[in-house]
């Protein structure tokens, strides 16, 4: 007896040890995932036996982090088939698997993730046109592109334009007696840089920027007025850090004064709560676009826009819409005047990881769709923060794509081929009390009255045509049960975008026709019924079903109007029979 009890004790101590063990691991590895040092972070979760769909969330994330995304798949593909899944699962393992360029395995679970949450604009954005990525994975010529000479074996990004020359940012080495490294990728914090550039877009002769700029940590991307004397750039908050102990980004602006850069003051939407970066000025100076998780947008990062007061405050940032923004990240925007915003998004349908978008621009106003630029610009890998010249046929962009030189690197481009925005009607459809009605039907038809597209709303009602011709386009609604409606879209003004209602009337009104035997009082199934409407010059050919009954409902009848029909019902071993069918005013 005394023995068991030894027994017994010992075995709970043991597995008392290996509780704790699995606990100090999952401490240590939250302790350095918080702290963005991914490696360390998948050294402790991997060590815990017995790891939970949290554990496994961080160890998808963090492999992902790293760039190792076939193992980042692998976890996310366990959480999305468990029983215990949630939404957010099924989409991360889709936007997994477009990383790993398996596109149409990324699709049938984008529409799982669709089923699970039907409000998620990523979602329906990817099902308007599952097969985007074959038509994103053509090159259409439209840009060449090229590894810069300047990239070193570290990180390398964020070019803009600055007079004749480019500032970027980098993580590599000036002479300094400390190094610090950020724990993400264990490479030195950012600076920002000044480079030559040549009539071929090469950069040369690279110097750290200047040094009331560039401090301990992390400094850029920045952004320059047109003359040169005024910039926003992104740095840490280092001073105050959030309630979960994190180090959050805030926008500096700095004006050019007695031949040199003042000491950056905050703008005042900074908060230690939320990021706040990637500042894209106007080139008047006056406007000023930045990506931010403050709360109140739509999810993860958005863009929004602040316009500058004239004792040069900042107004109240204004987030940029549904347009643009989604569930998950859009970012590094830059905007010109010749009416581009391109931006950096994961939410949008795209390639894999973050690709670059452009949208057409009329009064700091967005009024077009996003246009993903594609292959050979965009790829499985993250593309961002692209530039363009004055003369809008050169620029760059960064990427971590392989066969680079560092983590990231900066391109250079040719654009070959103008944008071309294609202009969009957008069909919302309702019944009389203002209800939406999926699965309506919607035809689309030319100034000649052709039939260019036949489609079906979606659950919100709504239906976007991508349209490619000036001209009055024709709309019309047809649902079961319900009246039609059609209106008309004038394309043939400057706007870029279009919106129709169409209402459809709840249909109270039907013919029931009952095929009887004139001896036996049973109702005959399989009776043909010719059904003309006299008034519309109509035919329709029907057939009673197995209870002898043929039932219509009358679209476009209200109280008031005129029937006239004429049917004839025939069928074999029964004498044809013919009935004129008139109501002069339907109560």
């Amino acid at each position: 007896m005394r023995t068991s009890v030894k027994l017994l004790t010992i075995f709970f101590i043991l597995i008392s040890n290996i509780a704790f063990s699995q606990i100090g691991k999952e401490k240590k590895g939250d302790k350095y995932y918080d702290s963005f040092s991914y490696k360390e972070s998948i050294n402790k979760y991997e060590a815990i036996t017995d790891k939970t769909d949290t554990i496994k969330r961080k160890l998808a994330e963090s492999y992902y982090n790293i760039g190792k995304y076939e193992k980042s798949e692998l976890y996310y593909a366990e959480l999305a088939n468990s029983e215990t899944r949630i939404a957010e699962d099924l989409y991360n393992y889709a936007s997994v698997l477009a990383v790993n360029e398996k596109y149409e395995l990324s699709t049938e679970w984008m529409k799982k993730f669709s089923d699970l949450d039907k409000n998620d604009s990523r979602a329906k954005k990817y099902l308007e046109n599952p097969k985007f990525y074959t038509d994103l994975l053509q090159d259409k010529g439209q840009f060449l592109v090229k590894n810069l000479d300047i990239n070193s074996n570290q990180e390398d990004f964020g070019a803009i334009f600055y007079k004749d020359k480019v500032i970027f940012a980098s993580s590599r080495e000036l002479f300094r007696f400390t190094r610090r490294r950020w724990n993400w990728n264990k490479l030195p914090f950012l600076d920002l840089y000044i480079a030559d550039r040549d009539s071929t877009y090469e950069l040369k002769n690279p110097l750290g920027f200047r040094a009331s700029v560039n401090k301990k940590y992390h400094e850029g991307p920045a952004s320059f007025n047109e003359d040169g004397d005024f910039m926003a750039y992104t740095k840490n908050n280092y001073k105050e850090k959030s309630k979960d102990d994190a180090v959050k980004l805030e926008i500096y602006t700095s004006e050019f004064k007695n031949g040199k850069w003042e000491d950056g003051t905050s703008v005042h939407f900074n908060n230690k709560e939320y990021s706040v970066g990637h500042a894209a000025l106007s080139p008047n100076g006056e406007v000023m676009y930045f990506a931010s998780d403050m709360p109140g947008g739509k999810g993860g990062v958005d863009l929004y826009i602040a316009y500058r007061n004239e004792n040069k405050t900042w107004g109240k940032p204004i987030n940029l819409g549904d347009t643009i923004n989604t569930e998950g990240n859009e970012m590094f925007p830059y905007y010109n005047d010749a009416g581009f915003l391109f931006f950096a998004s994961n939410g949008h349908p795209g390639l894999g990881g973050l690709d670059v978008f452009t949208v057409n621009i009329i009064d700091y106003k967005v009024v077009s769709e996003p246009i993903n630029l594609g292959t050979p610009l965009n790829t499985n890998y993250d593309d961002f923060a692209l530039v363009m010249d004055t003369t809008q046929t050169a620029g760059y962009f960064s990427s971590n794509r392989p066969g680079g030189k560092g983590d990231d690197d900066i391109y250079r481009f040719n654009l070959l081929k103008p944008f071309e925005f294609k202009k969009i009607i957008l069909v919302n459809v309702f019944d009389n009390k203002g209800n939406i009605l999926a699965n309506t039907e919607i035809k689309l038809y030319d100034d000649d009255k052709n039939v260019i597209e036949t489609v079906k709303t979606n659950d919100n009602g709504k239906y976007k045509f991508t349209i490619e011709k000036d001209m009055v386009y024709l709309l019309k609604g047809k649902k079961d049960g319900y009246s039609k409606d059609q209106k008309k879209a004038d394309a043939t003004t400057n706007d870029k975008s279009y919106t129709v209602d169409l209402i459809l009337k709840k249909t109270d009104f039907s013919i029931v026709c009952i095929a009887t035997d004139a001896e036996t009082k049973d109702t005959i199934p399989g009776v043909n019924v010719v059904l003309i409407n006299k008034n519309m010059d109509l035919i329709e050919s029907v057939r009673t079903d197995e209870n002898g009954v043929y039932s219509k409902d009358l679209q476009d009848i209200e109280l008031g109007d005129t029937l006239n029909y004429y049917a004839n019902f025939e069928k074999d071993g029964y004498l044809p029979k013919k009935i004129d069918y008139r109501i002069c005013e339907l109560n």
